[in-house]
């Protein structure tokens, strides 16, 4: 690793130890709310590239602003290579931890590496703001850069949560405004199935679902308790849903809010 990352990140080797320390290297607030609202995101990806994917492997993150994921993964022991939108707005994050940042527009632009470039590639809560109409070519450089048997791991919501449900019912659905489209998992398979990945992992995750808000409705932060903590401490209507939504989602997956899927090169 760059010794430019210095002591403290050097000796991390925990997914956790790694998340907290770049959570307390965050000074800005409405970052850190962003960060918290990841945290156990973050924390499940890690876990994840472990294991899959060896120490020391070359990893490409599509999609990779604000840069935190590729702070991480650099840390614990893999050779990043994030492609960033706008890679200089987070341009010293990237370099202070050498990490090549490379600037593309995922749904304009072909991928500027050689064939077979990587073992490992994120796409991580990312598909949901691609439009459709371009996902053909980006899997086609998304296969083309992963070397045979390279791991593909993709994370993004479920269009069938509980919540969206229960949204759909009160006539209140609609998509984030960021986001073009959201799937199912059976629509996530099949899109990577159909673009020569062997799916070797996928389920409902619950990494949202026991966020704890804090704060008021002008000024919400995220904070770090359990929903069913953080009810108790932070009476807030959010935090109610959540706590209320809680158990029909562990009984029954399909309602959680997120999708993670793991996908090899065929």
């Amino acid at each position: 690793m760059s010794s430019s990352r210095g002591g403290a990140f050097e000796m991390l080797r925990r997914p956790t130890d790694v998340v907290d320390l770049v959570g307390k290297s965050i000074a800005d607030d409405q970052e850190l709310s962003w960060f918290q609202l990841h945290r156990n995101r973050f924390i499940e990806t890690l876990d994840l590239t472990l294991k899959y994917v060896a120490k020391g492997s070359t990893v490409l993150e599509l999609g990779s602003a604000p840069g935190h994921m590729s702070v991480m993964l650099q840390t614990l022991g893999y050779d990043l290579v994030a492609l960033d939108k706008q890679p200089e707005t987070h341009a010293l994050r990237y370099s202070s931890h050498g990490i090549r940042a490379v600037k593309n527009d995922l749904e304009k632009d072909r991928f500027p590496f050689p064939d077979e470039r990587f073992e490992a590639i994120l796409f991580t809560e990312v598909l949901e703001h691609i439009d459709p109409n371009y996902l053909t070519q980006l899997f086609w450089e998304i296969r083309r850069v992963l070397r045979p048997g390279g791991i593909l791991i993709i994370s993004t919501p479920n269009s069938l949560s509980l919540e969206n449900h229960i949204l759909a019912l009160a006539g209140r659905r609609k998509l984030f405004h960021e986001h073009v489209k959201e799937y199912t998992l059976t629509e996530l398979a099949d899109l990577v199935g159909s673009n020569g990945f062997v799916i070797v992992e996928r389920f409902y995750s619950q990494v949202r679902d026991t966020i704890t808000h804090v704060g008021t409705t002008s000024n919400e932060r995220i904070g770090t308790d359990h929903v069913i903590v953080g009810i108790l401490r932070h009476p807030y209507w959010k935090n109610l849903g959540r706590a209320l939504t809680l158990f029909p989602k562990i009984l029954i997956p399909p309602f959680r809010s997120s999708l993670v899927l793991v996908g090899r090169k065929g």
